[in-house]
């Protein structure tokens, strides 16, 4: 292989840098080269959104071209139906799919920079006086797919590690905080023994929920383990901790109580139980107030803490970047307890310690959420699908079982996007998922699988049952009114193990195959797969 020094250099460049940017403009020249196009346009695909993520146009007709390439999208560029074994260069004609594209910016080829069906990017090039086979051989003299897929997945894992050593810094400032309110309450000298063994207490109990904060990954354990040591330290009637659910309005009760009370659960499951512990995560700051303030204006319900039979309590916020996560309600149900200076400041500063561990417990939570949920619809996503379909379709096998799979697709999404807006394809989308989440049973398995195609996998089904919801999806969906679109519609595909297939990829086909056949015979239909 012959090259001169400019492509060389483009060569010598793919085979070395790691940075994206520089990738995207060393592929941008080699591709410039040749037939001297007037528009070049590179297109990264993000194979676990699947979606063209970057996008980065250059060359003469830039501004003329961008337009275009905001529209060509990953849904448009499927219709192509393109081999991606391997790269390959394909002429685009379809009137649909140029849209409004200038003539002077014709012939339109798309690159699809591939292999071994892993797709990464598409090079669009706009114009060339170069022949569709002198563009080809051009390109695929250059190792462009492994310097694309190296420096995107570069790219990943220098934003995750941004990402995570600045949440250390966060944190290693809060312990640095925390280590200092430590110093100061041990090197604390107070002349009363009373005093000193106050303190003795207050160091073991600093310690071992530090201990426990950093040794265990369950946070219920941290939690419960953290109430019951500082109820019994302070000899509190009841020690209650009340913290927010993760992507919920729930709200997760820990308590201690002594061998002299009762539990308060029953009492905080009720509507006033739930109004008081809303009130409750609404403060900022610690709070303490007496039985003697009941008849005097205070910030809760003093019916429902009579009931709760406390004397006094002291409120203190789990609180994290202003952000309230839960709070710690310490109750003495027998005396009036004048609540210090001191002692309220070191129980916050437990409560920071504690809600460290919660938020990285939720970042933890969220993130494993994040992996199998889709962010628009919350449904779970492909791969969560894909895990529990395997697992599915072994269990109908062993056990002889039916098994039904229901492929659901949203009609003229495109249209919606081009006619409304994005933003109203996207309202679209997800009142699908809606009814689609709420119309189901608790076995059932809804998905989206992408774009605006969603699945729905149900297990000990046969046939007959799985046309029957099918068919109510479809007139759900119909009664759905997106604001500015109004009516939406959707074509159904359905199949059924053992009727249709006896294996699992062949069920996914046969239930797509007959999606196409509602798709292609009029919309908003329901179709049954053929044997």
């Amino acid at each position: 292989m012959s090259l001169d020094s400019q492509s060389a250099e483009n060569y010598s460049m793919l085979l070395t840098t790691i940075e994206l940017d520089e990738v995207i403009d060393a592929v941008s020249a080699l591709t410039s080269q040749i037939g001297h196009p007037k528009a070049v346009a590179i297109t990264l695909f993000d194979s676990d959104l699947e979606i063209f993520a970057d996008k980065e146009v250059f060359g003469p007709r830039k501004k003329d071209f961008i337009k275009f390439v905001e529209t060509f999208s990953y849904e448009l560029w499927q219709d192509l139906k393109v081999d991606v074994s391997k790269c390959s260069l394909l002429e685009i004609s379809d009137e649909e799919l140029l849209g409004d594209l200038a003539k002077d910016l014709l012939p339109l080829y798309c690159y699809v920079v591939s292999q071994s069906n892993n797709f990464c990017a598409c090079i669009l090039i706009a114009n060339s006086s170069a022949s569709h086979k002198e563009i080809e051989e051009h390109l695929n003299r250059y190792p462009i797919y492994n310097a694309i897929t190296n420096a995107f997945e570069v790219r990943e894992i220098k934003r995750e590690n941004d990402r995570l050593r600045h949440l250390y810094d966060e944190l290693e400032a809060k312990n640095r905080f925390l280590e200092e309110q430590t110093r100061r309450l041990i090197y604390d000298t107070e002349t009363k023994e009373a005093l000193r063994t106050r303190h003795v207490q207050r160091e073991k109990l600093l310690y071992e929920i530090s201990n426990a904060v950093r040794s265990s990954l369950e946070i219920k354990d941290v939690l419960k383990n953290a109430v019951d040591k500082i109820g019994a330290t302070y000899d509190l009637s009841r020690c209650l901790l009340f913290k927010r659910v993760i992507s919920s309005e729930d709200i997760s009760v820990y308590e201690y109580y002594n061998k002299h009370n009762s539990s308060a659960l029953d009492l905080l499951h009720t509507d006033k139980g739930t109004e008081f512990m809303q009130a409750a995560l609404s403060k900022k700051t610690a709070y303490s107030f007496f039985e003697a303030d009941f008849n005097s204006e205070i910030n809760f319900d003093p019916g429902f803490l009579r009931e709760l039979k406390v004397v006094s309590g002291l409120l203190v916020p789990l609180i994290v970047h202003n952000y309230v996560l839960g709070a710690i309600f310490l109750q003495d149900c027998s005396q009036q307890r004048q609540w210090t200076i001191e002692q309220t400041a070191f129980l916050e500063s437990l409560a920071d310690q504690l809600s460290v561990a919660i938020e990285n417990a939720d970042l933890h939570e969220e993130k494993k959420l994040q992996a199998v949920t889709d962010a628009l619809t919350g449904l779970p996503n492909r791969r969560h699908f894909n895990e529990t379909f395997s697992k599915e379709f072994e269990r109908a096998k062993r056990y002889n079982e039916p098994l039904s799979l229901i492929m659901v697709d949203l009609d003229y999404l495109k249209k919606i996007n081009d006619t409304y807006g994005h933003a109203k394809g996207d309202e679209a989308i997800k009142a699908i998922a809606k009814v689609m989440n709420t119309s189901c049973r608790a076995v059932d398995l809804p998905a989206r699988m992408g774009g605006e195609e969603f699945s729905l996998l149900l297990p000990n089904t046969d046939m007959e049952m799985a046309v029957n919801l099918a068919e109510r999806l479809r007139k759900l969906i119909q009664d759905i009114k997106v604001e500015g679109v109004g009516s939406i519609t959707a074509s159904i595909g359905v199949a059924n193990f053992p009727q249709h297939v006896n294996d699992m990829s062949d069920l996914l086909a046969k239930a797509d195959e007959a999606l196409y056949v509602a798709k292609r015979s009029g919309r908003n239909k329901v179709c049954a797969a053929e044997r």
